[in-house]
């Protein structure tokens, strides 16, 4: 198959079963709205592991809904 658009990367995915994603200290702005995107696509379920106030408070700052993963709070960045 010849992808020209993203989209049909997304379809191909969409065809595939669902897997989990785990973030180990997924605390960054960009990491959250891109997993947020690809849970809201349906292309994964995910888990992000960090310090819980950070994850929540960067989600709320980016309007990224924080039901759309599981959270595991770890404030230890080294764990």
């Amino acid at each position: 198959m010849n992808i020209k658009k993203l989209d049909q990367i997304f379809e191909i995915l969409k065809s595939r079963p669902k897997r989990r994603l785990v973030v180990a200290y997924g605390q960054d702005p960009n990491t959250l709205g891109a997993i947020s995107l690809a849970v809201e696509k349906g292309l994964i379920d995910a888990t992000i592991v960090g310090n819980e106030k950070v994850i929540v408070d960067v989600c709320r700052d980016r309007g990224i809904n924080t039901s759309n993963f599981h959270i595991v709070n770890e404030k230890d960045e080294m764990r």
